[in-house]
């Protein structure tokens, strides 16, 4: 457990103020003023695991409803003297109006599924809240039978009174000063001049601030008035009824409740630290239990949240390096980096997000204890450097491996060579503990443990040289000058006081000072590098994630244009059916049944191997380089051809005497170095064969002809070739003409010409 002094020191309070200020219930205020430090790192992750979730369906634009939640005691037993007020009861329903919209955005997530343990939805009292009050809080006229017929009497006397009361006005206006109704002492009075309220019969209930007016009641209205007050008793009377009603159905479920306010509390301490994190950008640091601590760019909060330019600085602890010594100069930032250490830390084992960098961590401590600022107290008799040595002696006694101790300045209060022995023998008693430390101070005799034990690592504030002011940068691995002597010159000093502090400077010191400034500029020159290299491997790292994200976009594009062809393709079977029926309208018979039997087979075929190779997403081709005089085949329509030219990604192919243009990813290599005069052979169907652009029908009978031709034409019309030659000879003449009286009737057939003498057809298609 901290003790309250260490929160006090790290002005903890200052920085969860600004956490509350995003609070809208009193319960999450409460939630706050009771906030619990963990020191598990198992329950830490499981709490954060929490929040990150919170948050994320948060920005998942799912609004969640918290304002307005008030904190209502309830006794712990039922008594029938115990009866809520209006008010009292509206905003328990308003607490339970938002635990119910709590339960019904978050109950299906297992992480919160605790927090609403026994929550039961309580619909009947919702109703009844609803018919009973206005939303102002007043109740409505008709919130019960009996209410209503009691508001109607009320209503009814209450006109019946204004209006005896208004003609009484008019009949004695000259004794009126201003004709109105008012009440006193519930009964409805008028004024009158008091010097002229003997001239009306009236009971006199009050008069004005300067005795001129007389509030009275005529008595023609007091059975009127006496009626209205009966009524007002019974509508009272009712309210009561009603209130005791409702009081007693929020008694008998007092644990909804309660539970009600718990969750408010829990979901409203996490909507605050969301917003928080949003206003300042801020991390939720990964748990680890290794001893580890990495503050990446980290930023003191109270200086971030007053809007003041920050430097940022790491924070590193390690199981081998477990004690932190700063150095350097007055001024330089020393106690600004020990209180954000620590604070940090408190945050972070509190469940605050915290201003550092993603790619932080941390390991949870079980104490923390400091040291930090002039604790003077004349009126217990203790001197600056007493109040210190009381609580060294309390850190000593408590820390253990597991403690993190922060302390300002040791060894400052007394006389310099003690002060820098205690300090020493401090450090030694935390070595001893195994204890996480950060120390500052100015004793060379501190910054030099680092190099006597493994466990000691130096660091110092940066102080420019040149411009004499320090620049808040911590660097590690360097012990850090006072530079008193640079700032007193700054500052104007006498010449012969600085002469004299730099001849006992240079004899105390001998070469130390100038060896640390040699070594602190290299650190810089590293660190400057280093981060070079870090922007530049950072650099590198979003061109990758650019290129990932270009190629997911380019396997997107890939899918939808796949899509696109395969969609294009149906369409034009589709269209190619629709018009392949009208070109056939008309022909029947045997022919007709052929023909679309072929055209049937011939299309399922290709649009199975189609829609077969669109569906393979990497398609195995042989990485061959295609050069002029090698065969390829085309991988959508099969077609074989010799590579006649080679133009970047292109290549010319000559197939059957046809010249076409194609991609170089839509082929593959069959051989290489075909010899001249080659014949190239065509895919069609099952087998490879020879396709003739001339048909030889001669000495066939009609019959015979017309079944090779048809067989012929459509294969030629497949592979794409416009014009086929069919010879048929002279003969008798029936074999021609029955060639071409069948070509005439083909709605495929463009044209028909004579050839060779009329001993052959030319067919176009």
């Amino acid at each position: 457990m901290v003790i309250d002094f260490v929160f006090e020191e790290l002005e903890f309070e200052s920085a969860l103020k600004q956490v509350k200020k995003h609070c809208f219930t009193e319960q999450g205020l409460k939630f706050f003023d009771n906030l619990k430090f963990y020191t598990n790192p198992d329950e830490i992750e499981k709490e954060q695991k929490k929040l990150l979730l919170f948050c994320s369906v948060i920005e998942s634009g799912k609004a969640v409803n918290l304002g307005g939640g008030k904190i209502i005691p309830l006794p712990d037993f039922f008594s029938p003297q115990f009866i809520l007020s209006p008010e009292e009861i509206i905003s328990l329903y308003k607490n339970y109006l938002i635990a119910e919209s709590l339960y019904k955005r978050f109950y299906q997530y297992d992480e919160f599924k605790e927090y609403f343990k026994d929550f039961v939805l309580l619909t009947e009292f919702k109703n009844a809240v609803k018919k009973t009050f206005e939303q102002d809080g007043s109740f409505k006229e008709n919130a019960t039978p009996e209410f209503a017929s009691l508001y109607k009497s009320f209503r009814k006397a209450e006109k019946s009174i204004k209006q005896r009361l208004n003609k009484i006005l008019e009949k004695y206006k000259d004794y009126v000063f201003e004709p109105i109704i008012t009440t006193r002492n519930d009964r409805f009075v008028i004024p009158i001049n008091r010097n002229f309220k003997g001239r009306l019969e009236c009971l006199v209930h009050d008069f004005s601030s300067s005795g001129a007016t007389a509030y009275v009641e005529p008595i023609e209205v007091v059975d009127l008035n006496n009626s209205l007050i009966e009524v007002k008793g019974k509508i009272e009377e009712e309210k009561g009824r009603i209130l005791r009603e409702l009081t007693k159905v929020i008694l008998e479920n007092k644990d909804t409740f309660q539970i009600a306010d718990k969750v408010i509390e829990y979901f409203d301490s996490l909507n605050a630290r969301y917003r928080f994190m949003k206003q300042y950008n801020l991390t939720v640091p990964v748990v680890k239990g290794s001893g580890d601590v990495f503050f990446k760019q980290a930023a003191h909060p109270l200086l971030l949240f007053s809007g003041q330019k920050v430097v940022k600085n790491d924070v590193i602890l390690t199981p081998e390096k477990r004690i932190l010594v700063v150095s350097g100069s007055n001024t330089g930032g020393k106690t600004v980096f020990l209180k954000m250490a620590g604070l940090l830390i408190l945050m972070s084992q509190c469940i605050i997000p915290v201003p550092v960098e993603d790619g932080s961590y941390f390991t949870p401590f079980s104490d923390i204890l400091t040291d930090i600022g002039d604790r003077q107290d004349i009126a217990q008799s203790l001197s600056t450097f007493s109040s210190h040595l009381t609580r060294i002696k309390l850190i000593l006694n408590r820390a253990n491996d597991s403690s993190l101790v922060l302390i300002d300045e040791l060894g400052t209060g007394t006389e310099p060579t003690d002060g820098a022995a205690i300090a020493r023998a401090v450090v030694l008693g935390l070595i001893k503990r195994k204890s996480f430390a950060i120390v500052t101070t100015h004793h060379q005799d501190v910054s030099a443990l680092a190099f006597e034990f493994d466990k000691v690592r130096l660091a110092s504030v940066d102080f420019d040289v040149e411009t004499l002011t320090p620049t808040y940068r911590l660097i590690y691995d360097v012990p850090g000058l006072s530079h008193a002597i640079d700032i007193a010159v700054k500052l104007g000093l006498p010449e012969d006081f600085l002469e004299n502090a730099k001849e006992y400077s240079k004899k105390a010191n001998r070469d130390y000072s100038q060896l640390i400034s040699v070594l602190s500029e290299k650190v810089k020159r590293y660190e400057e590098m280093l981060k070079d290299i870090e922007g530049r491997s950072k650099k590198v790292k979003e061109k990758e994630e650019r290129i990932l994200e270009r190629e997911k976009k380019l396997e997107k594009l890939k899918f939808e244009l796949e899509k696109e062809i395969k969609r294009d393709f149906e369409n034009f079977i589709s269209d190619y059916r629709k018009e392949k029926e009208k070109l056939l309208h008309g022909i029947k018979g045997e022919l007709r049944k052929k023909a679309e039997q072929f055209e049937d087979k011939a299309i399922d075929r290709f649009k199975q191997d189609f829609v077969k190779k669109i569906e393979v997403k990497e398609k195995e081709k042989k990485k061959k380089e295609i050069k002029k005089g090698y065969m390829v085949k085309h991988s959508f329509f099969g077609i074989k051809g010799i590579v006649e030219e080679v133009s970047g990604n292109k290549l010319l192919i000559v197939s059957e005497g046809k010249k076409m243009w194609v991609s170089k990813g839509d082929v593959e290599v069959v051989q290489e170095k075909v010899k001249k005069n080659s014949q190239v052979k065509i895919r069609t169907g099952a087998k490879e064969q020879m396709f003739p652009l001339e048909l030889n029908l001669i000495g066939k009978r009609v019959d015979e002809a017309i079944d090779i031709i048809e067989k012929e034409l459509d294969r030629a019309m497949l592979e794409g070739f416009e014009k086929v030659r069919i010879v048929h000879g002279h003969g008798t003449g029936r074999l021609k003409s029955g060639i071409r009286s069948y070509l005439a009737k083909l709605p495929f057939v463009k044209k028909i010409e004579s050839d060779s003498n009329d001993a052959a057809t030319v067919v176009s298609l």
